[in-house]
Formats: C-alpha cells, structure tokens, sequence
C-alpha cells in the first residue's frame, strides 16, 4: 500500500544519469543551476536601488556619511551628487498629474514665439539708415529666436523618449510620454528652415564671390594710393560697427521675448518632468559676446591702422 502513495512535495529528487558534471548547459533544464556556477546572493537591482536611496536619505540627514557613501560609490564632486540624485529618481515623471499641462503649455510658447519673436523689432531713429537698422536686427533677432526653438524641439523629443524608455511598459506614466513624444515628432518638421533671414541672392556664392572680387579691386587700387585705402579703412569701421550694433540690438529682443514667452513654460515642464537637469539656454548671449568683439574691432583696429598710415 505505501508503494502506491502517490509522491509528495517532501520526496527527495533523484538525480539520474541524465545530468552530471559532464553534461552540457545547453541540456540542462531552465532554471536549473549548473554544476559548479556561483549564483549571487540577492538581487542586483534591488542593491543599486538600496544605495542609491541610502544615498538620498543620508543626504537629509547626515552629509558626512552621504559624501562616505558617495565616495565609494566612485564620486566626490557636486557633479558626481547631482548623478546619484538623478539615478535615485525612480519615477518616470515627478508629477505626473501636471506633465500633460506642462506639456501643451510648453507646445504653445513654442508656436508663439516662433510666430511672433522677430517681428518688428524696434530701433532708434536713424533717419534715412532707419529702415535697413531694422531690417538686420530683424534678421540677427529672427537668427537667434529660430535657432532657439529648433533646440528646445529637439531636447523635449530626446527628453520624452529617453524617458519613455525607462517607464515601466503599460503604465499611464509611458502612454503619456509616448504620446507627447510623438506630438512633439509631428510637429517638428514645421520649426525646421533657414534661420537666417536673408534673401537668397545673398547667401548664394555668385554674390559673395563679386564683393570679394570688388574688394581686391579696392585693395589693389589702396596699395597705390593712401587716401583710397583710408577711405576704405573709414568705410570697413562703420561696416563693423553698423554689423556689431545691428548683432547686439538683435540679441537684446531676441532675449527679451524668449524670456517672455518661453523660459517659465520650459522650467515648469522640466520640473514637472523631474531629474531632467536644466531646460536649454538660448544662444543670445554668446551672439552678444560676438557683437562686443565686431565693435571693439572696429572701434580699436580700424583706427589704429588709419593712423599708422596717416603718420607714415
């Protein structure tokens, strides 16, 4: 009778032949540990994640043992805690019931600014030069607002999909990026074009190449005659002057309306987002670097080689 009892959870398992020290991985059965394989204790994951929110709550409480941690870790700078800080950040998005606001807020600065940061940009009264001054900081503003844009499209793409990517799979957290991520995609191709806003007889080389050729006309003609290349010298510093006022009038309007329009939509859906580092910054500061280094040129250069020749 105890023969025939059918077999319990608390047999022993028997191993047969069928699998010995010799016997190939390939045969053995899923799951099972091959002979002399090492498995770790725990789960690796489950360990990163204890350290990384060991990390966040020493930080509150004791940043002698945080910066310990830190350093073991492999980090010791503001950079390196700053990683950590973002790697400890487990949700996909920080508020989640704010994103899809945050989100079309963003979208609609987008499209108003684009629309409306070049438009009438206002100048001094230059008399007859009047019109061609707002023409070029027109063009220099329209320059910097549009390369702005295309930037910030492009960061919130990658920002969504990297994001998305990280989101656990069917959760309203991943449908909501994958959504705003293909939003974002569709509406892209419109924010591409030419920045700069000049006509296109003039970035062509034709052009270019007759006004280097007129100025090798002028040079050559200067080498033999002194009052013509002063003229030319006079004429190259209102160039670069009128250039580098023009760049840094354009600069300030650029900066003024992206500030209007964009820069609080972008870091509120940046936090929103959360562990994402800074929204981009646009450019118009550099280009007013630019603008400073085209007047001192033509505020220091010029002259001094006017006067040298004068005084030979």
């Amino acid at each position: 009778a105890m023969a025939d009892a059918p077999a319990t959870s608390t047999d022993p398992i028997i191993l047969t032949d069928a699998v010995t020290a010799d016997a190939p991985v390939a045969d053995m059965v899923p799951g099972e540990v091959a002979p002399g394989e090492v498995v770790p204790d725990g789960n690796p994951l489950d360990e990163f994640h204890e350290k990384m929110n060991a990390f966040k709550a020493l930080r509150d409480s004791d940043q002698h043992a945080a910066d310990q941690l830190l350093a073991a870790l492999g980090g010791r700078g503001k950079v390196e805690e700053e990683m950590i800080l973002q790697l400890s950040a487990w949700k996909p998005l920080y508020r989640a019931d704010q994103f899809e606001g945050a989100h079309q807020n963003a979208m609609r600065a987008l499209e108003v600014l684009y629309r409306n940061g070049h438009r009438n940009a206002k100048v001094p009264n230059l008399g007859p030069l009047t019109w061609f001054a707002k023409y070029f900081v027109k063009v220099f503003t329209q320059l910097i607002v549009r390369d702005h844009v295309q930037s910030v499209v492009g960061s919130i793409t990658n920002l969504y999909l990297r994001r998305w990517t990280s989101a656990p799979k069917e959760t309203p957290d991943a449908t909501m990026l994958r959504r705003a991520a293909m939003q974002v995609e569709r509406v892209t191709p419109g924010y591409k074009g030419r920045s700069l806003a000049l006509p296109t007889f003039l970035l062509g080389g034709a052009f270019l190449s007759s006004i280097s050729s007129l100025l090798g006309n002028l040079v050559d003609s200067g080498k033999e005659n002194t009052t013509v290349l002063i003229v030319l010298l006079v004429a190259l510093y209102a160039l670069l002057f009128a250039l580098g006022w023009c760049l840094l009038r354009g600069a300030a309007v650029a900066r003024t309306r992206i500030k209007l329009a964009l820069d609080e939509p972008l870091r509120i859906l940046w936090s929103t987002v959360g562990a994402a580092g800074n929204p981009p910054k646009d450019e118009a500061m550099d280009y007013a670097l630019y603008a400073f280094v085209i007047l001192g040129l033509s505020a220091i250069v010029v002259p001094l080689i006017v006067t040298v020749l004068v005084l030979q």
